[in-house]
């Protein structure tokens, strides 16, 4: 009887010593090309092709990909990061809610159309279906200026022209001060802004400090701290979506933006999973064309300066005006002498930092809809090593005391969207996605810092039957996600130390 015995298969063309180098170099040296690799082996003695290259290195678990891009960042800003970090590290949630964050941004016509696939023969690739149109410079673009807070939006104005300090005042004037007004507030809010020479000049400081407004000390190169570029990336992907041709088709879609701005203030406005009348409205008409601005008049002539009049006599002494708001905070002293070894403390409540994190996914083709309340149920975890997420019911529950935060992303498509964050059967945040039958899916994105002490669950619930488009396939995902920012267990020596879970 003949017995077929295993292939050894052809022999490997690199020895292990060009292995060995070639995997040494691409540690050292990650930009290395695979030609580069290929002249390497060559001057060793060995002569292969790039493919053999990268076929080698696959079998060592590497492989080609794009670097990703990040800040530069030097020495200075790393420093100010992380003194902004310390300082703020034990803030309360309420302090964050007094923010009012600010920023501008800049809209490109053609800004987010840069990459899409299209389905084509091999041939066709020049077929202007399937091309997509690229200009120099963007072909023009609109400038916005915008603030939120965590009681809502406030108001979003375009830029006209070069912005200067002047005009940078009179932004923070017309729209700034009704915005915290019309949203409630109140005093002891603290206004940021970056580090922009516009916002820095000595006259808007002045304007600031005349005002009596607080102001957030901002490190330099961090516009990844502000949240508002998450409303940003909403609003631009919302403007992509509709597909603009040129700059007057940018323009007529100006007073649409408006609309992601409402959807997240109506979205506080659910009640016991009903919408108030008030919203039940037909859809909006289309924006009529802006009208053509008038030209400036001449500026009048300077009055003549009057004469000085006789000084008046000394008034009486005025009553005792109230206590001021409290300034800016100074400049860091001198550092102090160490003062005496204090007492040794009590111990701890735990040994180790605490830990709780988790995500999962739905599977690929689930079905849905879900019935109206009844927990999605991500059944496909990608991580849970404390366990405190249950696929079986969709909650995660508490083991730890403190803040955590919980973020959602959904695929939205066949249907609209809008659910709940639900703890202990309280929504804490709603969110909703408007789908108009196009022909790729949508997103929708949000998430929320909540306090939890043990046994809370905290679940994604399904707010209204027929707006239940959750979608999740091999290509795009839907995913909840949930993790502890810091505990309430304070004795631990870990914490002593500053360290953060």
């Amino acid at each position: 009887m003949t017995v077929n015995h295993p292939r050894s298969g052809a022999p490997c063309k690199i020895p292990p010593r060009g292995a060995s180098m070639i995997m040494r170099k691409v540690r050292d040296q990650p930009r290395t090309t695979q030609q580069d690799l290929v002249n390497d082996l060559k001057r060793a003695g060995t002569t292969v092709s790039k493919k053999t290259i990268s076929n080698t290195l696959r079998r060592h678990g590497l492989k080609s990909c794009s670097a990703r891009k990040v800040l530069l960042l030097k020495p200075a800003h790393v420093q100010a990061r992380l003194k902004f970090a310390n300082d703020h590290l034990d803030d309360p949630e309420e302090e964050w809610e007094k923010v009012m964050w600010s920023d501008e941004t800049k809209i490109e016509l053609f800004g987010l159309n840069s990459t899409r696939r299209v389905w084509r023969k091999k041939k066709d690739e020049y077929n202007p279906k399937n091309t997509i149109p690229t200009v120099k410079h963007g072909a023009g673009n609109i400038i916005l200026w915008g603030c939120f807070s965590a009681k809502g939006t406030g108001r979003l104005h375009r830029i006209e022209g070069r912005m200067d300090g002047a005009m940078y005042r009179e932004i923070l004037a017309n729209n700034l001060l009704p915005s915290v007004r019309a949203l409630k507030m109140g005093r002891g809010w603290v206004f940021q802004y970056d580090n922009d020479p516009k916002h820095t000049a000595r006259a808007t400081k002045e304007w600031l400090s005349k005002k009596h407004l607080k102001v957030l000390e901002w490190p330099s190169q961090s516009p990844d701290l502000n949240p508002i570029e998450n409303l940003w990336r909403e609003l631009k992907v919302r403007i992509a979506q509709r597909q603009p041709r040129n700059l007057k088709d940018l323009e007529k879609l100006w007073p649409l933006l408006l609309l992601p701005v409402l959807l997240v203030n109506f979205s506080n406005q659910l009640d016991d999973n009903k919408i108030p009348p008030s919203l039940c409205t037909g859809h909006p008409g289309i924006p009529g064309t802006p009208g053509v601005h008038g030209s400036s008049g001449q500026p009048g002539r300077d009055g003549r300066d009057g004469r000085d009049s006789v000084p008046g006599e000394k008034g009486e002494k005025g009553d005792r005006g109230e206590t001021g708001e409290s300034g800016f905070r100074g400049l860091t002293g001198d550092q102090g002498n160490p003062g005496d070894k204090g007492d040794r403390g009590q111990s701890g409540e735990c040994a180790v930092a605490p830990k709780s994190a988790f995500s999962a996914k739905l599977s690929e083709g689930r079905t849905m809809p879900v019935a109206a309340e009844d927990a999605v149920r991500f059944d496909k975890v990608t991580l849970n090593e404390q366990g405190d997420y249950d696929t079986e019911t969709g909650r995660f529950t508490c083991k730890v005391p403190g803040v955590y935060y919980f973020a959602v992303h959904a695929t939205v498509y066949r249907a609209s969207l809008q659910f709940d964050l639900m703890k202990n059967g309280h929504a804490m945040a709603s969110y909703f996605q408007f789908y108009g039958n196009w022909p790729k899916p949508a997103s929708l994105s949000g998430g929320s810092l909540l306090h939890l002490i043990p046994g809370d669950q905290v679940w994604v619930q399904m707010a209204l039957g027929e707006y239940s488009g959750f979608y999740s396939s091999s290509k795009t995902d839907s995913t909840f996600t949930g993790f502890l920012v810091h505990s309430d267990w304070k004795n631990s020596a870990v914490f002593a130390k500053g360290e953060v879970v």
